[in-house]
């Protein structure tokens, strides 16, 4: 399974181990607690189209003059969505 089958409050592996409590909870995908992680989360460029299954969806993605991007897939408009820059760092 893809991460963007799961609901949008999942805290799950694409296995469907929950990463708070590293059991399998395939059976119920959606997590609506609070977590601590002792790790991070590492994310990286999602070519996808901006669409109703990625909302939520966050992308780091490198440009090619010395820029990095972070983006978040928002709904802008009725069944219209776009990736929208959170950050872009220049080094």
């Amino acid at each position: 399974m893809k991460a963007k089958e799961y609901q949008a409050n999942s805290f799950l592996t694409d296995k469907g181990e929950d990463l708070v409590t590293s059991k399998a909870n395939t059976h119920n995908p959606s997590f609506t607690g609070q977590g601590k992680f002792e790790s991070s989360v590492q994310v990286g460029d999602n070519t996808e189209l901006a669409n109703k299954e990625n909302v939520g969806a966050i992308r780091y993605r490198e440009g090619k003059k010395g820029n990095s991007y972070v983006d978040m897939c928002m709904k802008i408009e009725k069944d219209k969505y776009a990736w929208m820059n959170i950050l872009t760092n220049f080094y």
